[in-house]
């Protein structure tokens, strides 16, 4: 879980975004998701297959 909380009003970044590279599961398939939260904010989600172990010799 990642949570990000707003900072003081004095310290403003201005317009905010957020994209993420994480393993596809059952749940979220491989490609990208673009969740919304109840204030309209958008978190971009890329998902991708894990990659097979590498062997070594």
């Amino acid at each position: 879980m990642l949570e990000l909380y707003p900072g003081p009003p004095e310290h403003t970044t201005g317009r905010l975004r957020l994209g993420l590279t994480v393993p596809a599961t059952e749940r979220l398939i491989a490609g990208d998701h673009r969740p919304t939260d109840p204030d309209g904010r958008v978190v971009t989600a890329h998902a991708i297959e894990p990659e097979a172990p590498h062997r070594t010799r």
